[in-house]
């Protein structure tokens, strides 16, 4: 059940392009961000995370009437390499990830930063600052959250087959003005270096999701 959701968040469960979506989701009315809803939903038991999505793109047909399509747009990527004049500085899992405590409440670091609870994968975004924790994660997971950060696509060109467990604090570049007590952090490709990783910007072709229609209000059950 989703009590007070706008569409937009619906969109993301939806195509799965989390915080990135002005890569992978075009067309959308404005709307679709200040409309909010409640959705009620039942999922059998067992359901995939891929199901689900289905699901979620199903019910926008039905009950809003979406229509959309998939092309090629030439967009902005970072690739991420191996970089042999550096040591690779990435710890290999021991064990799976575990589940955080529910009612962890963190103070702030003394770089302005929350920190988090062990044992668990988080992403942070603020200006200046983004911190990825990663356990347990594989680079195919990896480059999602980098993508969310980075607002662009992020693709693994490191041949690694392992799953990590690292902290990465990185300058997401988002251009707005960061409250007093954060500090900057490196750029990415620094950042990277530091793992013995490599970075690099170029122009690629990206898979963009377009919204051709979206009815506002839905079709009664």
């Amino acid at each position: 059940m989703l009590p007070y959701a706008t569409l937009a968040m619906v969109l993301q469960l939806a195509f799965g392009t989390g915080f990135h979506q002005s890569v992978h989701l075009q067309g959308a009315p404005d709307w679709v961000d200040n409309q909010w809803y409640t959705i009620e939903a039942v999922t059998p038991a067992g359901t995939t995370a891929s199901q689900a999505q289905e699901m979620v793109r199903n019910l926008l047909i039905d009950r809003f009437g979406m229509k959309f399509h998939t092309e090629g747009r030439s967009a902005q990527v970072y690739e991420i390499t191996r970089d042999d004049k550096q040591p690779l500085n990435l710890k290999e899992s021991t064990g799976p990830a575990e589940m955080g405590p529910a009612d962890f409440r963190p103070n702030l670091g003394p770089d302005g930063m929350p920190p988090f609870p062990p044992g668990v994968t988080r992403l942070n975004i603020f200006p200046t600052h983004a911190r990825l924790q990663a356990v347990n994660l594989p680079m195919s997971e990896v480059v999602k959250y980098l993508s969310s950060a980075l607002n662009a696509e992020v693709i693994d060109k490191t041949g690694l087959a392992g799953k990590y467990d690292f902290q990465l604090d990185f300058d997401p570049e988002l251009n707005r003005e960061p409250p007093p007590y954060l500090q900057a952090a490196p750029p990415l490709d620094k950042a990277m270096r530091s793992l013995g990783l490599g970075l690099t910007k170029k122009k690629g072709e990206v898979q963009v999701t377009v919204i051709d229609t979206l009815n506002k209000i839905p079709t009664e059950n």
